[in-house]
């Protein structure tokens, strides 16, 4: 995921859903490829998240403009009377050199293969299990894979301790 950006846009209520909406948006357009009701309990913050489809080189030359094409998107999507953002937070793994390695920057940005079964074995007589997302056997990479990998390790560390 390190050509990746996940952001997250909070709003004071969350108005998709006074609209009868899911606040699932897919686009081709952008700057938002998909986006995601990430509201908190009762709502709580009111919040959307979303994954930035253009190239991380797009995303730096935008700079402070990004969040502004963010939030024109948003109303191109929902219409001239959606609120405004209350906040836009954008986490670009691309800008991160402790997260993207040059290698990672040249790379088509495709999710991963399934990784080998090493890394969904645990290490150090059980003290250290792996699950991320690209542990996953299926969907490696996605949110799904990252529930599917914590599941797995949850399951197999509380069977250990039962047995």
């Amino acid at each position: 995921m390190a050509l990746h950006a996940k952001v997250v846009i909070q709003y004071a209520r969350p108005f998709w859903r006074e609209r009868g909406l899911s606040g699932r948006i897919a686009s081709r357009v952008g700057p938002l490829v998909e986006v995601h009701d990430h509201c908190g309990a009762r709502a709580e913050p009111a919040a959307l998240f979303g994954f930035l489809g253009w190239p991380h080189h797009v995303r730096a030359q935008r700079g402070a403009r990004l969040a502004g094409d963010i939030a024109a998107q948003l109303r191109r999507c929902f219409g001239d009377d959606a609120p405004a953002p209350v906040a836009i937070t954008v986490e670009d793994w691309a800008a991160d050199p402790w997260v993207a390695a040059p290698a990672d920057l040249a790379g088509d940005g495709a999710h991963p293969e399934v990784r080998p079964s090493v890394l969904r074995q645990p290490h150090l007589d059980g003290r250290v299990w792996f699950a991320a997302a690209e542990t996953a056997e299926r969907s490696p990479g996605l949110i799904e894979g990252a529930m599917v990998a914590g599941e797995r390790v949850a399951a197999a560390v509380l069977a250990a301790r039962a047995a």
